[in-house]
């Protein structure tokens, strides 16, 4: 087998990986997305009526925390709307990469793969502040807490080693046949 053949095949199991990855981040996003309606339709039914007379000190307290309430759900809308750009793009760059074209493209994705993985990180980490064991709050959190560490695991080795093939000398040479360019 040669070294061309070799890279052919790695390109076509990165691209394989990135398919099958954004399935995954897909799932999560359509959670996230589940989960954002959820909140809107709750908050939404918990808000202050307009009321005929001046509002009091309380009032003036719930709107201050919808105020707070609808820069989270601003802030949870970019997150998922985020998540869903990342899931596209890497379907578009598995399909690039098992064709082999598109070399600066699958690189951007590899590295935004390595920057996400620090959010799915973080989200692990955040999973672990819950001190009280053996009720079911716990559990979920731990699963979630799983669940993000195998992603953050998952997205920062596939962007690494995205980016290690596509800067091997023979890969850009693979691309400059095909392209014409680098």
């Amino acid at each position: 087998m040669t070294n061309q053949e070799k890279d052919i095949r790695r390109l076509n199991l990165l691209g394989i990986c990135h398919t099958v990855f954004g399935g995954i981040v897909t799932l999560i996003a359509v959670v996230g997305v589940i989960y954002f309606v959820f909140a809107v339709l709750f908050w939404a039914g918990m808000g202050f009526r307009n009321a005929p007379s001046p509002p009091s000190t309380g009032e003036l307290l719930l709107a201050r925390i919808e105020t707070a309430v609808f820069l989270f759900f601003r802030g949870l809308g970019i997150g998922v709307l985020l998540i869903w750009c990342l899931a596209i793009g890497l379907f578009k760059s598995g399909r690039k990469l098992r064709h082999q074209g598109g070399r600066t493209f699958s690189m951007v994705i590899a590295g935004i793969e390595c920057v996400m993985a620090m959010a799915f990180g973080a989200l692990a980490l955040w999973g672990v502040e819950r001190p009280t064991y053996a009720t079911p709050e716990f559990y979920l959190s731990l699963c979630l807490m799983l669940i993000f560490i195998l992603c953050f695991i998952l997205l920062f080795t596939l962007g690494i080693f995205t980016l290690i093939t596509l800067n091997k000398k023979s890969v850009k040479e693979l691309y400059k046949e095909l392209e014409g360019y680098v």
